[in-house]
């Protein structure tokens, strides 16, 4: 009979000691884990403040010269094309100007370069179909005195990616605002910084909540976050 209760009470010890032993073991993966995750997102982090901080310092260190192209027409192109070569980071820039700020441009005047493949290219894209007075880009600009960030959207005039732009106001001698700088910046880098493996997703979100980078290309700037989040049955 002791020898009984000494088997039951040593079985006992020994699941009470593997639960322990489990208990314990279970919350240092995780901490490893939850580590892992904050070490990477900072580290992604860090890499796309960097590219931000490098098209914002491009930018206002040629800021003066932007301003002072916009009192000559022709100067414009130029310019365009001189910032573009200095600037890798940049597949796009343009600027927007009010109706009819050129005698002979007519009511819409944004000339924008680009990159296609290795080459640079230029065209005005302002017009009925590129109505950029009512874009949130423009506007917002127009009524700012610091440079401002886009939401990602698709560009269906240059890139044809995913872009997002960095605006600036533009301004005359006289301090007042004339024209905005955008300068567009192709997002296809983000999925090669949030590279997925095969058991950790990193989903992306701009800050109106939209989808950039996910495990599945083809919900990128379909869904919110909360959609997406009702999509999965997943704590």
């Amino acid at each position: 009979r002791s020898g009984v209760l000494l088997r039951l009470t040593a079985a006992i010890l020994l699941q009470a000691g593997s639960a322990v032993q489990y208990h314990f073991s279970r919350n240092g993966i995780r901490e490893e884990v939850s580590k892992r995750a904050t070490s990477e997102l900072e580290l992604r982090s860090l890499k796309i403040e960097q590219m931000v901080a490098r098209v914002e310092t491009a930018i206002g260190n040629l800021h003066w010269t932007l301003e002072q192209s916009i009192v000559h027409q022709d100067s414009i192109y130029p310019v365009l094309h001189r910032l573009m070569m200095l600037n890798p980071d940049l597949v796009g820039c343009a600027i927007a100007f009010p109706p009819n700020y050129f005698k002979g441009t007519g009511y819409w005047y944004e000339p924008y370069v680009f990159r296609n493949g290795d080459v640079l290219e230029d065209k005005q894209i302002g017009s009925a179909n590129h109505n950029y007075f009512n874009t949130h880009w423009y506007t917002d600009a127009m009524a700012s005195n610091h440079g401002l960030w886009t939401e990602p959207y698709i560009d269906s005039i240059g890139s044809e990616g995913m872009v997002c732009s960095y605006v600036v106001p533009l301004c005359d001698a006289s301090g007042r605002t004339v024209a905005v700088f955008a300068a567009d910046v192709l997002l296809d880098w983000l999925g090669d910084i949030c590279e997925q493996e095969a058991s950790v997703y990193t989903y992306l979100f701009s800050d109106a909540g939209r989808l950039m980078v996910c495990p599945d290309s083809s919900m990128v700037m379909r869904y919110t976050m909360e959609e997406v989040a009702s999509l999965y049955n997943d704590t």
